[in-house]
């Protein structure tokens, strides 16, 4: 038997929020089947989507108008505003994805990647231009990995831990290195 959605204590889901339960579909948490599951201090702020089978670990912060759907997301992690993450992603723990990223199908980012958006980072910079990256399916970036400003991860790429990825990685390519470089 399963439950449809479990938040955790002192959550924060704001107006607007769609929280899209599946009745044959889950995630399984300590033994118990969840069509959405919510961990404790998460925010998921106004207009967001959470379509399940869905976890969201602790003290994640989901971002304004931000879709996550079919996913499974670490704690600590931070998704910005108007981001979009496909199905079966995996977010691990203290993953931060600035505003407006795109994250497709099947790909797995691994603990404390870090992707940037803001190529001239100043305070209170009035030329601010916002490049998120973009994730394509399938890929998958190794743990610490930085991504840079308006990078694209193509289709089925690797990027490996460590890496600091400053140019566009193409369909099946494997990264590695400061700054990364592709390898045989």
């Amino acid at each position: 038997d399963m439950d449809p959605i479990f938040i955790g204590a002192n959550s924060n889901i704001q107006d607007g929020v769609v929280i899209h339960a599946l009745k044959d579909r889950h995630v399984r948490v300590a033994g118990e089947s969840w069509a959405v599951y919510i961990g404790r201090h998460v925010s998921i702020a106004h207009d967001a989507l959470v379509h399940g089978p869905s976890y969201i670990g602790d003290d994640t912060f989901v971002g304004f108008k931000a879709v996550v759907h079919d996913a499974v997301v670490g704690s600590h992690c931070f998704i910005g505003a108007g981001s979009v993450i496909g199905q079966n992603v995996r977010l691990q723990t203290g993953v931060f994805l600035p505003r407006g990223s795109i994250v497709k199908d099947n790909v797995f980012i691994g603990p404390h990647v870090v992707c940037t958006d803001d190529k001239y980072p100043r305070a209170g910079n009035h030329g601010y231009e916002a490049r998120p990256p973009r994730i394509w399916a399938g890929a998958s970036i190794g743990a610490g990995a930085v991504i840079l400003p308006g990078v694209i991860i193509g289709r089925n790429a690797m990027v490996a831990a460590g890496a600091v990825v400053t140019h566009d990685v193409n369909a099946e390519e494997k990264v590695i290195g400061i700054p990364a470089r592709k390898v045989a």
